[in-house]
């Protein structure tokens, strides 16, 4: 399961802290002990978290073949348009230096672009590797 943290208040302690991704024994639930004081908080869905990944795979449950890619971003933006606008100038500067991982490969930003897929964090939530696949298994049925 993929579960994303970012800085944030801690209620307990009240610092600015990352909560450090683990599982509440007791309850069997995803969350974060906070750096600080240890206190155990819930993982959940962010309000204005957008995931952009680009991929030319078509399950994201393996390792990238030869020739296929796959980039991940997260973070706090106004909208799914801004996360992409960052995103592409993100990946299109990591292309410029090594290439896309994990085989350094090379694309336009036409085809980077028609590659995207852009959820918030509720639609990624609980299983961001799922809700990827099913975006790329309707991607090929439309296709």
């Amino acid at each position: 399961m993929v579960a994303p943290f970012y800085p944030d208040h801690c209620e307990t302690c009240g610092r600015e802290t990352l909560f450090r991704h683990d599982v509440d024994p007791k309850a069997d639930v995803p969350g974060g002990t906070c750096d600080e004081c240890g206190t155990f908080v819930r993982a959940g869905p962010q309000d204005g978290v957008y995931w952009v990944t680009f991929t030319n795979m078509t399950d994201l449950s393996g390792e990238p073949a030869a020739g296929e890619y796959s980039l991940t971003m997260s973070g706090k933006r106004d909208s799914a348009a801004e996360a992409l606008e960052t995103a592409v100038r993100w990946a299109l500067d990591v292309m410029r230096r090594v290439g896309l991982p994990p085989h350094g490969l090379r694309l336009d930003e036409a085809e980077l672009r028609r590659d995207a897929i852009v959820f918030t964090d509720r639609e990624a939530w609980p299983d961001f590797v799922e809700a990827i696949n099913l975006s790329l298994q309707q991607r090929q049925v439309g296709a």
